[in-house]
C-alpha cells in the first residue's frame, strides 16, 4: 500500500480540523490542561515508584541534623 495525492489530501484535511478545533477548545485551558497532565504523570510515576523520594528526603534531614552542628556542613549535602 502506498501513499498517495489521496492520501495526503486527507492527512491535510484532517490537520486543518484538529487546528480549527484547537484554536476554538484548547486556548482558554491550555495552562490548566498541562498542569492536570503533569499532576496526573508526575502521581503515576511516584505511586508506581515509592521509593525513589527516599534518598532526597534521608538528604534533607541528614542537613538539618548537620546544621544543628555547622551551617557549612548542611549546605555541603
Amino acid at each position: 500500500m502506498s501513499y498517495d495525492e489521496h492520501d495526503a489530501e486527507m492527512d491535510a484535511m484532517a490537520d486543518a480540523f484538529y487546528e480549527d478545533v484547537g484554536k476554538e477548545l484548547y486556548p482558554e485551558h491550555k495552562e490548566q490542561a498541562i498542569s492536570t497532565f503533569i499532576q496526573d504523570r508526575m502521581r503515576s510515576y511516584y505511586l508506581k515508584n515509592p521509593g525513589i523520594i527516599q534518598a532526597p528526603f534521608e538528604c534533607f534531614f541528614h542537613a538539618g541534623e548537620c546544621s544543628d552542628i555547622s551551617s557549612r556542613s548542611a549546605l555541603i549535602i
